[in-house]
């Protein structure tokens, strides 16, 4: 399974597979940040199977669901709050990561500038560019 680094508490991966918990535990993660709903697509795990298996591993699991019709402003309060309450290192995930890394980049925008965030997205393979008036709105908040 392959992450993306977003910063050096924070990194982002498509979908996670049972198998994958013990391998994220090894490489030193603490809390799995689950940004996609059940049943999205058939067959992709459980959030609560998932969620199991990191807690018998001693990884914190946190659900913020994020529905592929739109991030909200909600969904960008919960991840920025869980974020930064939680143990690091993180690991988000959602179908391909673009939907984590776009929670973390409008919750970022407030603190970094839209160029930084955009650029962090872009370093680690999501292009950002065209929620360039979202994270603009977000980073005036």
């Amino acid at each position: 399974m392959e992450t993306k680094v977003l910063t050096p508490d924070l990194s982002v991966a498509a979908q996670i597979e049972l198998p994958d918990i013990e391998a994220l535990a090894q490489r030193g993660f603490k809390t799995i940040i689950n940004n996609r709903p059940d049943h999205e697509v058939d067959g992709q795990p459980l959030s609560a199977e998932l969620a199991a298996e990191a807690e018998r591993l001693g990884m914190a699991f946190i659900e913020v669901t994020v529905h592929s019709s739109g991030i909200t402003d909600q969904n960008i309060d919960d991840f920025g709050a869980h974020l930064a309450a939680a143990e690091t290192p993180v690991l988000a995930f959602c179908r391909t990561g673009t939907r984590s890394t776009t929670c973390w980049a409008l919750d970022a925008a407030r603190r970094l500038g839209v160029d930084q965030v955009i650029k962090t997205a872009k370093q680690a393979g999501y292009d950002l560019s065209k929620s360039r008036k979202r994270l603009e709105g977000m980073a005036s908040r």
